[in-house]
């Protein structure tokens, strides 16, 4: 899980592959922004800083550490208030910048903020509950902390009572990820996935899952457990020099895009998956070459 950064208050960089990070660059490279928009963001962003250490310092002395965390809270609502008001849109977002309005974007992100942190701490702990979540897991090691967040502070407590910034922006995309996954796998045919699991315990992954459905797809196969020689044939029939038979992906892509459409409701998450997929087929795309079983989950009579 990712902690928030502890910004240096004398610059704070609006990194270039944010949303915000983006407005920016090509406000200025269209000369719609002003050439001191990120001074002007800065002051703007040591002030909320400022108030920020001043409510929350439990001494006399104002601590770096506030000054930090409300520079860094505040920068995050910026954000998300921004993308929000300009529905992704980056003209849009620039000419609202342009106005200097903000705080009213700020405020904006405060509440879809603490949305957010409340969605993560209210649906975690059924999220946990799920077969598929153990076995997916993987990367998401401190999902506690997601259970036990104060939205009001952005806190989480782990299970050994440590306290823990959460990000709406970055921990909400992991969060996510994570739900999408245990949907998805879910959508997927409840016997062949028992299968999977129960056959092939080790090494599970969202990524591995996804690779497995794509060889099913592509051999016209109902298991998504691989065999030796499964892995054999997908990797001598479906790909050519590195790159998977266009006819193959087609179909591939046509069949994941039919059940998707009649299983997952979510328009968003349809769009995510259905680009995890692609991205899977290039991943086998890469390993092609070499050896694809490496890359899927394999069943060996002997194990």
């Amino acid at each position: 899980m990712s902690r928030l950064a502890r910004p240096d208050l004398n610059q704070v960089a609006f990194a270039s592959d944010s949303f915000l990070g983006r407005v920016i660059v090509l406000g200025q490279d269209y000369e719609k922004l002003p050439d001191n928009i990120a001074d002007v963001l800065m002051a703007y962003l040591r002030a909320k800083g400022l108030a920020f250490a001043q409510r929350y310092r439990s001494g006399i002395a104002l601590g770096r550490d506030g000054l930090e965390r409300g520079v860094r809270q505040s920068l995050v609502c910026l954000e998300i208030g921004l993308e929000d008001r300009a529905a992704g849109d980056v003209n849009a977002a620039v000419d609202l910048l342009a106005q200097g309005e903000f705080e009213a974007l700020r405020q904006r992100g405060w509440e879809l903020a603490f949305a957010r942190l409340e969605e993560m701490r209210r649906e975690t702990p059924e999220l946990a509950e799920q077969p598929e979540f153990a076995y997916l897991q993987g990367g998401f090691d401190e999902v506690a902390h997601w259970a036990r967040i104060v939205p009001e502070t952005w806190m989480g407590e782990g299970e050994t009572g440590q306290e823990q910034l959460i990000d709406p922006l970055r921990d909400y995309a992991a969060f996510v990820d994570l739900r999408d996954q245990v949907r998805f796998v879910q959508t997927l045919p409840r016997q062949e996935l028992r299968k999977l699991l129960r056959q092939v315990p080790r090494g599970g992954s969202f990524a591995a899952i996804l690779r497995n459905l794509i060889a099913a797809l592509a051999l016209d196969q109902q298991a998504l457990v691989a065999t030796p020689e499964s892995v054999e044939q997908f990797q001598r029939q479906c790909f050519v020099d590195g790159r998977m038979v266009q006819e193959v992906r087609e179909k591939v892509l046509d069949l994941a895009g039919q059940h998707l459409t009649g299983a997952v409701a979510d328009a968003e998450m349809r769009q995510r998956i259905g680009a995890a997929i692609a991205a899977q087929i290039g991943e086998l795309e890469r390993a092609s070459t070499a050896h694809i079983g490496d890359l899927l989950l394999v069943y060996h009579q002997s194990e």
